[in-house]
């Protein structure tokens, strides 16, 4: 069981802190980095799961697979099925979890 922490971007790009990532409820914030990411499958792939980290989602990256565990309580709102969207599209599966379940 790994967790995906690290920063996918090109050589020389700074991993964005936590500090500097909006709230994830900011929809219009993610979907702008999600715009700057271009094409890139990796920078966009980082942008989503940092997207999920901020909502409190963890990463599951075990046995060569890349999930999205979100937890069970997460509140419905835009950005939560935004986000859920945008794993989708790029092919992330997401899991739905119990709160404090090891994955």
């Amino acid at each position: 069981m790994g967790e995906a922490t690290g920063y996918a971007g090109r050589t020389g790009d700074a991993a964005p802190t936590k500090e500097s990532r909006p709230d994830w409820r900011d929809s219009q914030a993610w979907s702008a980095r999600l715009r700057e990411a271009g094409t890139s499958r990796d920078r966009r792939n980082t942008v989503v799961l940092d997207w999920g980290q901020a909502a409190g989602c963890k990463i599951d990256t075990s046995g060569g697979k890349l999930d999205l565990l979100v937890p069970k309580g997460l509140a419905d709102c835009p950005a939560k099925f935004a986000l859920l969207k945008q794993a989708r599209d790029a092919r992330i599966k997401v899991r739905t979890i119990d709160p404090g379940a090891r994955h």
